[in-house]
């Protein structure tokens, strides 16, 4: 902008020395204001930007008011009047067909460069002196550039991006964008424009007005017309996908479309989980990523893809893997998209034989940043660059130590939320909120990778979390320990579910109560081996299944290592040989060894109190079997000395009962003797006496007493057993013919 300063005398004197005066006093002093006009000139501006979608361009149009503020001065008879003559405005470098006009009449211009900035300079179409106004109308294009040129113009049916600015005084400005109906609009940058009404047919409008700072005012504005859009569709595999282009860049379409006919398919392989969209993914050509630095980004909730026009297929892979690698999968936005990265640079290698890989990190670089402190607004395009290399360094190396299949592992173990520190059999769910902790346990757990740690020390973790990362290299040692100790014994998850969850005092107490009962099933395993005892599996599926106290293992235990010592002390006192007593008791009753044998098949059926049991009674029967044999023993000396009570008692009655007798048979051989005599003394001319007389006969067999025989000794009854002589061994009775002498 031209600032002239002029004088005008006027005087009635009309002598040449107040000439030659007045001719001094003319002055021209030229300037270089800048297009803010400091000083005695104000500056409003209406800049309204129209796109032309059909004919590839937005005009510009500002329409510039200036006024003259700048009052006159006197000093003494002399008027000083300031005027303008010329003005300069800064133009952006796109600006082509650049006109300025005045009341239908065009100005002359002249473009320069200064201090790097593109400024038209315009002559008004007359001196503007004080409290006058003129108004200006700046008229230009910004042209849309080709596809993959430097410039982000770009101006078709289907999209457009460009940038407006904004000039004029402080809050004598405003920013008017006029586009066709159909467009929908994304402004970016300091700028902000709002919907307003609009008289031009077909068109729909957005402004700002009064702004506060113009030359601070800026704005990106984008947009795309789906009705103007090339569309394009096609499948790989399990993925429906429509690409939106711009009218005539088959070169981008036949990109996108053959990088997904191979490369999806692999990246389906690698990553290990299914297509995850349902519906169609939308690719979408745009270059409004590429005016914030980006190549595209990936709109989660909508499935979409906005895309900038590089034919790069490493972009196009990085991008679909997005519909894996999200803030759903893990909350960090460095794991994200090193994911993206590296599973896109490793699907290009394999398919497409492009061999990008990342730079190495440099700590001291500018902006370099622990990449938990990596967010996603507010950080410089050095922080963007530094940030998104690192990602993809770190994914890069973890990779290439432990292989694409392991690694591939840690995305399906995270998309499936098991956890990290994997039981037996059934694998436990974690909280599916996945942070930059569980991808280092999966890393290490799932992958085996040992370098993770340290790369996660050196470029991930901020200063606060370092304690936490100690805290956790304690706990992983102290659960090596464990897991050595446990020869093939699966950790509980009492044990792996607070190790999951970082909380490692838990953890650590809960190690404390394992190492007890590793302990015990040590001394048992010992104590039984010794004892020539089986241990079963029932201490270690407890141990395994373990989701709280470990108090009834070891109780369990206790009861094993007490039973060993029961069965051990009864078949010690069941090997001594069993004195009298108990092998007398023993006798025809059941041996205590057979207990013994049943307790040592309890305690190998894992029955160890039913085993203790019955060796308890085994002791319990050995003792019984000894009272019993000294019970025996004194009942059967009393059966014998009753026996020999008996005994003696028959023998003693048998003894009289001979005395008794033979005594009967004197008495009878008496008997016998008398009647002989009297028979022969009959026989002598005695008559024995008649039955018929009255004489009776002596009673021989019962009580009444023999005449002549004493004192009436009884006759033994025939019945008690003692026969009579016999008859004929008596003596012989002589005839009756024969004298029997007289009794």
């Amino acid at each position: 902008m031209q600032l002239t300063i002029g004088s005008r005398i006027r005087d009635r004197l009309a002598t040449l020395v107040v000439l030659f005066l007045v001719f001094l006093s003319v002055l021209s002093v030229v300037g270089t204001p800048r297009a803010h006009a400091a000083g005695g000139l104000t500056f409003r501006s209406d800049a309204t930007y129209t796109v032309q979608a059909e004919d590839g361009y937005v005009g510009v149009n500002n329409h510039i008011t200036l006024t003259n503020v700048k009052p006159n001065t006197r000093s003494g008879y002399r008027i000083t009047e300031y005027y303008y003559d010329r003005f300069q405005v800064v133009v952006p470098d796109e600006a082509e067909e650049i006109v300025a006009t005045s009341g239908g009449r065009e100005l002359r211009l002249e473009l320069t460069e200064e201090d790097g900035m593109r400024v038209a300079e315009i002559r008004l179409r007359s001196r503007l002196f004080y409290k006058r106004t003129q108004t200006i109308d700046l008229d230009f294009k910004l042209l849309g550039d080709t596809p993959r040129s430097h410039s982000v113009m770009r101006v078709n049916p289907a999209y457009v991006s460009f940038f407006a600015w904004a000039w004029g005084d402080d809050s004598k400005s405003s920013v008017t964008v006029l586009a066709p109906e159909g467009f929908e609009l994304e402004f970016m940058g300091d700028g902000t424009l709002f919907p307003t009404s609009t008289e031009e047919p077909g068109m729909q409008a957005w402004a700002h007005t009064e702004i506060e700072k113009p030359y601070e005012w800026f704005s990106g504005i984008s947009g795309s017309r789906d009705e103007g859009l090339a569309k394009t569709e096609f499948t790989v595999g399990p993925a429906d996908i429509q690409m939106l282009s711009w009218p005539g860049d088959d070169g981008w379409t036949d990109t996108v479309e053959s990088t997904l006919e191979d490369g999806l398919p692999a990246l389906v392989d690698v990553i290990g989980l299914d297509w995850p969209i349902e519906d169609d993914l939308i690719i979408r050509e745009s270059v409004a990523p590429n005016r914030f630095g980006y190549a595209g980004w990936y709109f989660t909730e909508l499935d979409e893809i906005e895309m900038g026009e590089e034919l790069d297929r490493i972009v196009v892979l990085h991008e679909v893997a997005h519909a894996w690698f999200n803030d759903e999968l893990f909350e960090e936005r460095w794991i994200v998209e090193g994911l993206a990265s590296s599973v896109a640079a490793h699907v290009a290698r394999a398919e497409f034989d492009e061999k990008e890989l990342p730079r190495l990190i440099r700590s001291n670089a500018a902006d370099a940043v622990q990449l938990n402190n990596w967010h996603d607004r507010g950080n410089s395009d050095e922080r963007e660059e530094f940030a998104y290399n690192a990602s993809w360094w770190i994914m890069y190396k973890i990779i290439d130590e432990v292989g694409i299949e392991n690694f591939s592992e840690v995305i399906v173990a995270a998309d499936s939320d098991v956890i990290a520190y994997r039981g037996a059999g059934y694998t436990e769910k974690v909280d599916p909120d996945d942070d930059w902790r569980r991808f280092l346990d999966l890393a290490q757990e799932v992958a085996g990778s040992e370098s993770a740690p340290e790369l996660f020390r050196k470029y991930v973790v901020r200063t606060p979390e370092i304690e936490k990362m100690d805290e956790r290299d304690e706990a992983r040692s102290r659960l090596e320990e464990l897991e050595n100790a446990a020869a093939g014994w699966v950790t509980p998850i009492v044990i792996r579910r607070p190790m999951s969850e970082w909380e490692f005092d838990e953890a650590l107490r809960a190690m404390d109560e394992a190492n007890a009962v590793l302990s015990m099933r040590d001394q048992l395993l010992e104590k039984a081996a010794e004892a020539d005892l089986e241990i079963s599996d029932v201490m270690q599926t407890h141990y395994e299944a373990r989701n709280g106290t470990f108090d009834y293992i070891l109780t369990y235990g206790e009861a094993r290592m007490a039973a060993i010592d029961v069965i051990e002390a009864a078949e010690a006192e069941l090997a001594i040989e069993p004195d009298l007593m108990t092998q007398i008791g023993l006798w025809r009753s059941d041996d205590p060894k057979e207990l013994a044998v049943a307790a040592r098949g309890a305690y190998n059926d894992d029955h160890p109190r039913r085993a203790e049991a019955l060796a308890n009674q085994a002791v319990a029967d050995l003792a019984a079997a000894r009272e019993l044999g000294v019970e025996r023993t004194r009942n059967a000396a009393i059966a014998a000395g009753a026996l020999l009570v008996v005994l003696l008692s028959l023998i003693i009655w048998w003894v009289m009962r001979r005395r008794r007798r033979k005594k009967l048979r004197i008495a009878r051989q008496g008997v016998y003797d008398a009647i002989s005599t009297a028979v022969a003394e009959a026989g002598d001319g005695g008559d024995l006496p008649e039955s018929g007389d009255g004489t009776a006969l002596p009673y021989l067999g019962g009580e009444p007493a023999i005449p002549g025989f004493g004192d009436g000794l009884a006759v033994p009854d025939p019945e008690d057993g003692l026969a009579l002589p016999d008859p004929e061994g008596a003596p012989a009775v002589p005839d009756q013919g024969e004298y029997l002498p007289s009794s």
